[in-house]
């Protein structure tokens, strides 16, 4: 699976992109939502899913996902959060494929993207 990662703290950005690359998928790693638009506009390499940190300066992963929508960019994301509060049903409700708590461990992460339903 070709995945993006949306995560402003570089560490965990880098340690979940080693873990998937382990796990045989092709990872992209950018710190902000802008970075994300902008690979997601264009028209090579485009990942099947994203993986989205909910709050991030510059531009956070909710409004990724508005921007991804008003541009008719259907890529699944699933919003990465330290917030306890948002739900998974919330994620759903804003258009995300779910979401992932922080801390987190990898077999959630995995979980996660075997419920992404890919096109054929």
């Amino acid at each position: 699976m070709n995945i993006l990662i949306v995560e402003d703290e570089v560490v965990l950005g880098e340690i979940l992109s080693e873990f998937l690359q382990d796990e045989g998928h092709t990872v992209r790693n950018v710190g902000n939502g802008e970075d994300a638009l902008h690979i997601l506009s264009g028209s090579e390499g485009l990942p099947q899913v994203v993986l989205a940190d909910i709050k991030m300066p510059r531009m956070d992963g909710r409004e990724l996902l508005r921007r991804m929508k008003a541009s008719a960019i259907h890529i699944p994301i699933i919003f990465l959060s330290g917030q306890i509060n948002v739900t998974d049903q919330d994620a759903i409700t804003a258009g995300a494929a779910g979401i992932i708590h922080k801390p987190f461990d990898f077999d959630q992460v995995v979980e996660k993207l075997n419920q992404i339903q890919l096109p054929v």
